[in-house]
């Protein structure tokens, strides 16, 4: 209980030294003030924390009592610092004499730094040696400082308060101002007696009390003194009072008291505020009838409530503007001539509490698009099941993963990566929304991932959803003036049926979205036993072909591409090969997508432009008949910043002529990024590089892009090749595709011929090359020399012979 009023009074200087801060109207005086009454408070915290011993260690105790002697060290130079401003206003003849060396900043200065050495002293052993428990029956047991061999350094600090005293004692005699003299006389007598009393605490048989009594004498002279100052002609008792009136008022927190009925007897500024009234208007009512959400008032029984220690609460509360407020009260019982009381002082702390809910949010959601993220998915995942258990109902767990969203995020920057997963989430949950019955729950769990949760949903309605979800991606994304396409990878699974835990749950909606990504991307999938097999699979191939380049497993092989107006081969296509040490013969179909989802591409495609322009360069310097080479470039290769680089450095490197290489993208990556193709390829084809679009039809529909891309070849894909002599949609589309073509004045190579009768009709209908397997498989580099280019070699020589 000692402690807690201890602290109390330590409260009262400073609240003191913030008003009279304000009634002298900030001036140095009243900062010197404040800072001496701040000081005094912090040494009455100093006094009080030796009473702590029922709440702290004796470590904490020691530490904090070291830590505040500033408090009473530092008064010294203070009260000379109060003198000295004082001194130097109001006695200017001082100016030019023996006293104008002592009342100097510079003699301050040196104050406060001996005051500050016999601080340090206090942390050392040799000052104070420890604190000892100073126990009683009668009253409340304390530490006491034991001083150690450097006592002597705070003696001198106490020699040199009473040096400062009676020097500016009299110096004040000699200002003839009237009131400031005498405030001067009277401010050095009552803080020497304050001091006095406070010396007395050095006694352990004074338990310390003197520095309260002491602290009071120095808050209420001061406060005495400088209300007489601003209103020298208004009674003492009224001025007194409202002083203390002010002190409550200015006060931001809410302070009031109340008797055991739950009357207000007191209120300050703030308080009245929260009802709309004024603190006359607020006295006398009930805290009930204004606050509904204040605690309700004592009873006769809750006497024994008013003997108890310090009580603390939390509310929350309404203010007459309708916002709800949280504050924490302290609530304090003290006795009166009037009968018990209750003073409660309430800190807002509203903002504290928004910040603890924002925390709160942030741990449960993801900071760049606002959704849930893994941590609420996991948790909210097992809500569901916990619920679906009890009433056999089925759950749809849904794993989404954007296609090609690295290439973006690597080529045009994170920043438009980031604001792309932003539009990319303003979807999802627009989609969520759409579910008509039940409301699906979407989540980011981290990069370009997503999940959803579609509580009491079967199988059927899970894949309608995942249709809408892919549905809602065929429209084009604008970010930062880039036009972007992209597609979802949808894995699902199905609660109870493919796991009956969240872990293993959304282990097989990942199974089940890898699958989709091998099968082509862009699509959804349903989980069954047999992709834990394949996902198996998967990872022993990234294994592998990780080192296939090292141990040469990689081959090309070349298919020859036809003139179908002179007869003669004028191209050939590269297309990789892996025969793998370990697994056999590993189909591109497989290997491909595996090497564009793992990143394994950009050295798998690296390998192979530069291995056909190689091998395109012997055969010309062998002296067959130069041929182009094309090469499939992928989307990851050509979004790479520096692609166009690689491909301008290999051509230097192999000494391939660049008007035999051909490259070969897709309407995917024609459609990704506009500004950035036309980049690329205007400085391929100004190099010589040859441009096809390859499976031409297949992608997307536009074909504004071809009238802005430097393009020299369309491959038509042999999806509409295939029995095309019988199949009028595929003719229409081809004839279609022709006549674009040539207006663009584009050359056409028809894909997939595979008998003679799709030969002669893609060459009536007008296209120009074609390559198929009826023209001729792909073979490795010895087979295409002898059989291919040996034969055009040979057939020249006939026609000079």
């Amino acid at each position: 209980m000692l402690f807690i009023f201890m602290m109390l009074f330590a409260i009262i200087p400073l609240v003191i030294g913030i008003t009279i801060y304000f009634m002298l109207k900030k001036t140095k005086l009243a900062s010197a003030l404040l800072l001496f009454l701040g000081l005094a408070s912090v040494w009455q915290f100093d006094v009080a924390i030796l009473y702590a011993h029922e709440f702290f260690s004796y470590e904490v105790i020691d530490t904090v009592f070291r830590a505040l002697r500033f408090g009473s060290i530092m008064l010294t130079p203070t009260l000379f610092y109060v003198a000295y401003l004082v001194v130097k206003e109001h006695l200017p003849q001082m100016k030019g004499t023996k006293w104008k060396r002592f009342m100097d900043i510079k003699v301050v200065w040196a104050f406060y730094a001996y005051s500050l050495f016999a601080y340090a002293m206090g942390w050392s052993h040799r000052g104070i040696s420890g604190l000892k428990l100073m126990e009683s029956d009668s009253f409340n047991s304390f530490y006491f400082p034991q001083y150690g061999s450097l006592s002597w350094v705070f003696t001198a600090n106490v020699i040199l308060f009473i040096f400062c005293t009676v020097v500016t004692c009299w110096l004040s005699l000699k200002i003839k101002k009237q009131g400031i003299g005498t405030f001067l006389t009277y401010f050095l007598f009552s803080t020497s007696v304050g001091y006095v009393i406070g010396i007395l605490n050095m006694m352990p048989e004074t338990r310390l009390f003197p520095s309260a009594i002491a602290v009071m004498v120095f808050a209420l002279t001061i406060l005495v003194l400088v209300t007489k100052i601003v209103n020298e002609k208004g009674e003492e008792l009224e001025e007194k009072e409202a002083f203390l009136r002010s002190i409550i008022d200015i006060n931001p927190n809410y302070i009031y008291a109340t008797d055991k009925n739950g009357t207000l007897t007191l209120a300050n500024k703030a308080f009245a505020e929260l009802s709309g009234t004024t603190t006359d208007e607020i006295i006398g009512k009930r805290k009930e009838d204004t606050f509904d959400t204040l605690k309700t008032p004592l009873t006769e029984d809750d006497d024994c409530f008013f003997l108890q220690a310090t009580k603390d609460t939390e509310e929350v509360i309404t203010d007459v503007q309708g916002n709800k407020k949280w504050i924490h009260t302290d609530e304090i019982p003290f006795e009166t001539t009037q009968g018990n009381l209750l003073l409660a002082v309430s800190t807002d702390i509203t903002k504290i509490k928004q910040k603890e809910v924002e925390i709160i949010w942030q741990a449960f959601h993801d900071e760049l698009t606002g959704l849930p993220n893994r941590r609420y998915f996991n948790e909210i995942l097992q809500k569901e099941i916990e619920k679906a258990e009890g009433v056999h109902h089925e759950i749809a767990v849904m794993f989404l993963d954007l296609d090609r969203f690295k290439y973006i995020n690597d080529t045009l920057s994170h920043e438009v990566g980031d604001a792309l997963l932003k539009q990319v989430s303003v979807r999802l949950q627009q989609s969520s929304r759409n579910k008509k019955g039940k409301r699906a729950k979407v989540c980011r769990i981290g990069g370009d991932e997503f999940t959803f949760i579609l509580p009491n949903s079967n199988g059927p309605e899970a894949v309608l959803f995942a249709k809408e979800i892919i549905a809602s991606f065929e429209e084009v994304f604008t970010v930062y003036g880039h036009n972007l396409y992209i597609t979802p990878s949808i894995g699902i699974s199905l609660y109870p049926f493919d796991g009956v835990t969240a872990n293993t749950l959304i282990k097989n909606a990942d199974s089940a979205m890898y699958y989709v990504k091998d099968k082509g991307k862009n699509g959804f999938q349903i989980f069954n036993s047999d992709m834990n097999h394949d996902f198996y699979r998967k990872m022993v191939l990234e294994k592998e072909l990780r080192q296939a380049i090292e141990r040469d497993e990689l081959s090309l092989h070349y298919q020859p591409q036809l003139n179908l107006e002179s007869g003669r081969v004028v191209g050939m296509e590269a297309l990789v090969r892996w025969d793998s040490q370990e697994l056999g013969r590993v189909s591109p179909g497989e290997f491909i997508p595996l090497a564009e989802e793992t990143g394994l591409i950009l050295p798998v495609g690296e390998w192979i432009l530069r291995r056909a322009c190689r091998q395109n360069k012997e055969w010309i310097d062998q002296g067959y008949e130069p041929l182009r080479v094309a090469v499939n470039i992928s989307q990851m290769q050509f979004m790479d910043p520096n692609f166009s680089n690689l491909v301008l450095q290999v051509l230097k490197e192999t000494g391939l002529p660049a008007e035999y290489l051909e490259l070969e993208i897709t309407e995917n990556i024609a459609m990704t990024d506009e500004q950035r193709v036309i980049s690329v390829l205007s400085k391929l084809t100004k190099s010589g590089v040859k441009i096809a679009i390859d499976d031409f039809g297949k992608g997307y529909s536009s074909l504004g892009y071809l009238n802005k891309y430097s393009v020299d070849y369309l491959k038509i894909d042999k999806t509409f090749i295939q029995d095309l002599p019988y199949h009028p949609d595929n003719i229409a589309i081809v004839k279609s595709i022709i006549s674009v073509a040539e207006h663009l004045e584009i050359e056409l190579i028809a894909e997939g011929i595979e008998n003679e009768k799709e030969l002669q009709f893609v060459k009536e209908l007008g296209c120009k090359y074609a390559q198929g397997y009826y023209i001729g498989h792909p073979t490795p580099a010895n087979n295409f020399e002898v059989n291919v280019l040996g034969k055009i070699k040979q057939l020249e020589i006939n026609r000079i012979t």
